[in-house]
């Protein structure tokens, strides 16, 4: 293990909380589960953090290390309302002899994924996509010579 990776595992540090350590984790980019194991809790508590490990004390920490980085609610509101009107380049082409030209156009894929994170942030719960039910019709003849 080189000295790089040993600076960046949380669990590694004895100074640090396994709690601590969950939140650099999520900091870093990891999934909730791999936090978890990485911060040292038993994979029975990885397999569900939000309900086993999250709580008011990882909260508190979120708070601390975005206050730290200089990231308030403010800011995060400005930069999802500007996700919220995403706009991207589109070319066009300018026809027989002509150049082709750019245009802003609405980038709706962006636009969604924001419209997502909005409603985690805001603890929205997200409804499920899912596929009508089968249906199966059996149709007879009916006085058919």
């Amino acid at each position: 293990m080189d000295k790089t990776q040993v600076d960046s595992d949380c669990a590694l540090q004895p100074h640090k909380s396994r709690h601590e350590a969950y939140v650099e984790g999520l900091m870093d980019g990891k999934t909730k589960k791999r936090s978890a194991l990485d911060a040292g809790f038993p994979l029975s508590r990885a397999h569900n953090p939000k309900r086993r490990i999250e709580g008011p004390i990882t909260q508190e920490l979120m708070r601390r290390a975005m206050a730290e980085a200089g990231l308030t609610l403010a800011f995060l509101a400005q930069k999802t309302r500007e996700g919220l009107d995403a706009k991207r380049p589109q070319l066009l082409s300018g026809g027989t002899g002509k150049a082709a030209t750019f245009e802003m156009v609405d980038d709706f894929d962006t636009r969604l994924k924001y419209i997502q994170h909005a409603h985690k942030m805001l603890g929205i719960v997200e409804l499920e996509e899912r596929e009508p039910p089968s249906v199966q019709v059996n149709i007879v003849a009916v006085g058919a010579k």
